[in-house]
């Protein structure tokens, strides 16, 4: 049996909701349930446990025979060439699972939004260039996991890396059966509840369709809101008949409320989205979704098949997709039924022997 120093933010077993700490866990739960032996540092408040950070992934990785380090941009920077360091004499098996953009981060946070589609789509690094020791750290690493071939594409050629590998932001969760109930209007946003994921645009559009076209409807919004107090007020005062915030939602409930709604909405203003948990969530339970075109949603969505696309940052085009929607959509059966299609790619079961060779470099082999 082999032993995994698995590092991450776990935050302590307690209840979680950002994607980070859902998919250490699920790494997490994923090679127990495999028979591997984990021996989880956590990363979680890093700043009050820095020395006992790198003490217990000196240690894991003394004691381990595969390190796999799970952590946003800022954390990769500090402990990819710690661990590198680390490990020169050993060479254990070193893997980098990464959380969205990742690395890119701190090269395209400066960007526009029409800039970083160039950066993914047409890989126009704009003079951008990354530090040889970054790139020599990355060399380094055996495998790098990126969640889409999109960023593996643009981060390959970025770094000049041929270490990389795409593995989807699955879920340990067995899918439900196919859900076949009848369009009811009900809607539901599961993200973080702020500006820039475009919840305001929603509401502003819902509600004019409310008034303008009498159409009736619900939205459920379910998530955590990242908002200050002048936008908490503006939100509270944004809500409407039908329309119930009802905060968090914990992950062993999430198929089960996605199944009984007819729509997830994800209105998101952020052109750099990773992979949306909401959205592997929503297709996993075969619920369709309305989504702006962000930059990867072509890698996780297909318009008019299991989703509904409309133009980034256009709220007129939003309306027009849900008026669509609203109207009647004779082929809403079949948009449910390919949405379940779909959410088969993002279970652990489909992506399984992959995982396994991946982390493993044997899929025979524990």
């Amino acid at each position: 049996m082999k032993r995994i120093c698995l590092i991450g933010n776990n935050g302590f077993g307690k209840p979680v909701f950002d994607g980070q700490r859902i998919k250490v866990r699920t790494y997490k739960n994923v090679l127990e349930s495999e028979g591997f032996e984990v021996n989880l540092v956590e990363l979680d408040k890093p700043l009050k446990r820095l020395f006992k950070i790198f003490s217990n992934i000196k240690r894991g990785i003394r004691n381990c025979d595969i390190v796999i380090l799970i952590t946003s941009d800022n954390g990769e920077k500090i402990l990819v060439p710690y661990i590198n360091r680390l490990n020169k004499k050993s060479k254990k098996r070193f893997v980098v699972s990464q959380i969205g953009t990742s690395f890119l981060y701190q090269y395209i946070k400066s960007l526009t939004e029409q800039q970083k589609r160039a950066f993914f789509h047409e890989h126009n690094f704009l003079n951008l260039k990354p530090k040889k020791k970054t790139i020599k750290n990355l060399k380094m690493v055996d495998v790098i996991l990126t969640e889409t071939e999109l960023i593996n594409g643009a981060f390959s050629k970025f770094f000049s890396l041929d270490n990389c590998s795409t593995m989807t932001n699955f879920r340990l969760i067995e899918q439900p059966k196919d859900n076949k109930q009848s369009c009811k209007n009900k809607l539901v946003y599961l993200s973080r509840v702020t500006a820039r994921k475009g919840i305001f645009d929603l509401l502003n559009v819902l509600k004019d369709i409310r008034e303008k076209e009498k159409i009736v409807f619900s939205l459920d919004i379910y998530g955590t809101l990242y908002m200050d107090d002048e936008e908490k007020s503006k939100f509270n005062s944004s809500l409407f008949d039908g329309v119930t915030y009802r905060g968090e939602i914990s992950q062993d409930k999430i198929i089960n409320m996605l199944q009984q709604h007819d729509l997830l909405c994800f209105p998101t203003k952020c052109e750099g989205e990773g992979t949306p948990g909401c959205i592997i969530e929503s297709l996993i339970a075969g619920t369709p979704i309305l989504s702006s075109s962000f930059t990867q949603a072509d890698e996780l969505l297909k318009n008019n098949y299991n989703s509904l696309l409309f133009e980034f940052n256009n709220n007129d085009d939003m309306k027009k997709r849900l008026l669509d929607f609203f109207a009647g959509n004779k082929d809403y059966h079949l948009l449910r039924h390919n949405a379940f299609l779909s959410g088969q790619k993002f279970t652990y079961d489909y992506n399984r022997k992959k995982f396994l060779k991946i982390v493993c470099g044997d899929s025979n082999e524990k």
